[in-house]
């Protein structure tokens, strides 16, 4: 069975340098897993940090910024990465932060290819989240009780899982696809401290880098605060500035402590996968003992 590896976590944990330092010990290859780096021209306040030594990097700027992307759509691309990757006999490498990106790739689910209902959305778009969240229990009552506080006041999770349940009222589910792959999945994690401290920087850092120009040539390409795009952490939060209502340093707090609290929920999230593997990044030698865990599974061919 090919092997996958995916190395998960939240923001600011260096991911990204961990996968390259692995990449060249066991001849692999990386794919982002980042919902926001498949955003053309979106590239400094997603943190692309492409590697400077040859290791290719794959799963970046697959998308229009003026468009919305899926994660079906983002599923499409990269398989045939991974089995290109295969067929040259090297170790595909998952990187990011986005759970659900991760989730589709290795182990696939039955909502993937469910279609968007135009029709449905349009009478959705005019109910509440109270009145959205009676209609799911109406239609699949299971789903409604599992979901957590904060996708049950979140009316696009909402419209989406009623979408997705009227959807299989009509049609037969389709069966989860499971990923063929033997798959290892590290997790990295950080005192909430130190991770404030090293976000602050490199956000301080992305300021420097510009920023709010990039944001600015994307305004200037067409791409308007509405879209899915614009809606991403690093983006939103400078809409305030840019037009003159809030000063630059209410948007930069803001935007580091939004970025704190999406640290929170991609580990609430990735805590409910057993099969994660965790390291503490402020562990001295927590490299070394990635580099053990990754080369005993590796080995076991």
């Amino acid at each position: 069975m090919n092997k996958l590896f995916a190395i998960c976590g939240g923001t600011g944990t260096g991911k990204t340098a961990l996968g390259i330092s692995l990449a060249k010990k066991f001849n692999g290859e990386i794919i982002s897993a980042d919902s926001r780096q498949v955003y053309r021209g979106m590239d400094i306040g997603t943190g692309k940090d492409r590697p400077t030594d040859g290791t290719p990097l794959w799963g970046l700027d697959l998308a229009d910024p003026k468009k919305s992307f899926s994660v079906s759509q983002y599923v499409k691309a990269v398989k045939p990465v991974i089995a290109d990757i295969h067929k040259r006999d090297k170790l595909p490498i998952l990187v990011g932060g986005t759970g659900l990106y991760i989730k589709a790739v290795t182990e696939g689910f039955e909502t993937l290819d469910v279609p968007k209902s135009k029709r449905l959305r349009r009478i959705l778009d005019k109910l509440g989240v109270d009145e959205l969240y009676e209609k799911l229990c109406e239609l699949d009552g299971v789903r409604a009780a599992g979901m957590n506080l904060s996708d049950r006041q979140n009316p696009r999770r909402l419209v989406r899982a009623i979408e997705v349940a009227q959807w299989q009222v009509i049609h037969k589910p389709s069966k989860v696809t499971k990923g063929k792959f033997d798959v290892l999945k590290i997790g990295l994690y950080s005192d909430t401290n130190k991770l404030k401290e090293k976000i602050t920087k490199r956000s301080r850092k992305m300021l420097k880098e510009g920023l709010l120009g990039e944001i600015q040539k994307l305004l200037d390409s067409g791409v308007t605060w509405k879209r899915q795009s614009m809606a991403t952490i690093g983006y939103r939060e400078w809409q305030g500035f840019l037009e003159g209502q809030e000063t630059k340093e209410v948007c930069f707090t803001k935007w580091v402590n939004n970025q704190l609290g999406y640290v929170k929920r991609q580990n609430l999230w990735f805590k409910k996968d057993k099969k994660i593997k965790w390291f503490d990044v402020n562990d001295r030698g927590y490299v070394k003992n990635v580099e053990m865990e990754v080369g005993k599974w590796y080995s076991n061919k």
